[in-house]
């Protein structure tokens, strides 16, 4: 199952909170930096990747650090242009649910995600905004979503509207309902051009704004 929507109604309930620590993996921002997160690894080697391909002489856009005025103010990570994206390789991915604050610039962008089964055969799930309307080729019965699925490749779509949303992947139900195999971790996430990214983390369930981690958190205090 794949949800995306503006805001996150989770987000904003303050009630039934759990005392227990939250079951989550951060990938972007995975800490608190200090000093700020254009600091972080994996925007490091985005713009290292992306000055290659320039000085290679190829088209390429680029990965900034910005302000968003949507988010009072509050810094995020822009992907403009051919080849701008941001990878992040994990092996502690286990939880089951992909969560993404993140903003379409009128443009299409994609979040590829690479799996892998308790025998370490791999599988990808290429999330886009491409082709949400097309007839399936083939579908894979996930919650009605227009999927096409050649070998160990899952091309699902995302309707996103204007501003920030909350996209919410359940990838061990999606590597069932896609492959017919038990999900077992994630290897890495790529974030594609073009669009803004403000968090990327991995959770056992849904948690409200509150629960999660500070540095996590869509309402800064």
């Amino acid at each position: 199952m794949m949800t995306a929507s503006r805001g996150h109604t989770a987000s904003g309930s303050l009630t039934q909170l759990s005392s227990e620590a939250p079951d989550i993996t951060a990938l972007f921002p995975r800490d608190a930096y200090s000093d700020g997160i254009e600091h972080c690894q994996e925007i490091l080697e985005a713009r290292e990747d992306c000055k290659a391909r320039r000085d290679g002489g190829f088209v390429t856009g680029d990965v900034a650090i910005v302000d968003d005025k949507e988010l009072q103010g509050q810094v995020v990570a822009e992907l403009v242009g051919p080849g701008a994206r941001l990878t992040f390789q994990t092996r502690a991915g286990v939880q089951p649910l992909l969560v993404a604050y993140a903003k379409c610039l009128d443009k299409f962008f994609s979040i590829d995600v690479n799996v892998v089964d308790g025998d370490d055969n791999y599988y990808t799930f290429s999330f886009s905004n491409r082709r949400s309307v097309a007839a399936p080729e083939t579908t894979g019965g996930v919650d009605g979503s227009i999927v096409k699925i050649e070998g160990h490749l899952a091309e699902i779509p995302m309707v996103l509207g204007a501003g920030w949303q909350y996209i919410s992947a359940d990838l061990a139900d999606l590597t069932a309902k896609a492959f017919g195999v038990a999900y077992f971790s994630t290897i890495q996430v790529r974030v594609n051009s073009s669009c803004r990214l403000f968090r990327l983390y991995f959770a056992g369930r849904e948690y409200a704004d509150i629960e999660l981690p500070p540095f996590l958190r869509l309402l800064q205090e």
